[in-house]
């Protein structure tokens, strides 16, 4: 998969990766480390977009809304009373969409649970039209080929696809990888590109950057949510390709941490967050 020597790649270190997490300041505020604007669940993926809202706040981000259909919503209610709510009507979305005050929110998070309909669709076309920084993840990618120009935009895109979701975008070729993503990432200067594998690809403007933690614990069902939610998280703090980078590096490395005490079948998604703390801590604290 990284067969291509005419482009250069990077890799960062423990050390390297510690200078780039967000920097908490003793005198601040809840404003002042992102307000994030989550947009996903259904009633079938309610986990999906929990997990990504719990890992955004346990990640640092100061204030997150969850926008989501009824099942959702009272979900949050229940296991997520720091996140405020924001209950979508598919009857009505045009105008609860026009309604929206986009100067509450510097960062719209799209995609995880949110279903493959014509409501995501809108949505979609929707979140890349606001003046903010979007990530967009899993089923936010669904229609992403239909409105492709809309990545010609000033603020930044992060986009997180597996390999099967990068096919249904853009075209692949596994020994032009590398060539084919720095060319996007020069195509559209505001897109950083995160094509999860086993090293995770970062591109941007024109540079790769390889993951090289984790292991196939991280093969379960949800791990993505909890990147997507760790990405939202550092991003909102630090608006920066450097904390997409840390995140897919520490997301990895919290799989790595828990295989030293337990075994590679039995991790879940849920269990990453946990580990993520401990990350942190550390980083936070060394």
């Amino acid at each position: 998969m990284l067969k291509n020597d005419e482009i250069e790649t990077v890799s960062y270190d423990y050390d390297e990766i510690r200078n780039m997490i967000p920097v908490r300041y003793k005198h601040s505020h809840k404003g002042d480390y992102g307000k994030v604007l989550l947009i996903g669940g259904h009633d079938n993926t309610v986990g999906a977009c929990i997990m990504c809202a719990r890992t955004i706040l346990k990640s640092g981000a100061g204030l997150l809304t969850i926008m989501s259909y009824t099942e959702t919503v009272r979900t949050a209610h229940e296991v997520l009373p720091e996140a405020m709510t924001i209950t979508m009507n598919p009857e009505i979305i045009e105008s609860q969409l026009s309604e929206l005050n986009m100067d509450n929110y510097s960062l719209i998070v799209f995609g995880p649970g949110a279903g493959r309909n014509e409501i995501t669709e809108k949505l979609l076309v929707y979140v890349l039209k606001q003046d903010r920084d979007v990530i967009l993840d899993a089923d936010g990618l669904y229609y992403l080929k239909k409105h492709i120009d809309l990545l010609n935009r000033s603020k930044t895109t992060v986009i997180t696809p597996h390999l099967g979701e990068y096919k249904r975008v853009f075209e692949y070729d596994q020994d032009k990888i590398l060539s084919d993503l720095t060319a996007l990432s020069e195509k559209y200067p505001t897109l950083i590109t995160v094509l999860k594998g086993v090293n995770t690809l970062i591109a941007y403007q024109g540079h790769i950057t390889v993951n090289r933690t984790g292991n196939n614990a991280l093969a379960k069902g949800g791990s993505g949510d909890v990147l997507c939610g760790l990405t939202g998280g550092l991003f909102a703090q630090k608006p920066d390709v450097s904390s997409v980078i840390a995140a897919v590096y520490i997301h990895s490395l919290a799989a790595d941490y828990w295989v030293r005490e337990h075994s590679s079948y039995s991790l879940l998604a849920s269990d990453l967050i946990e580990q993520i703390d401990k990350i942190l801590f550390e980083m936070q604290n060394e």
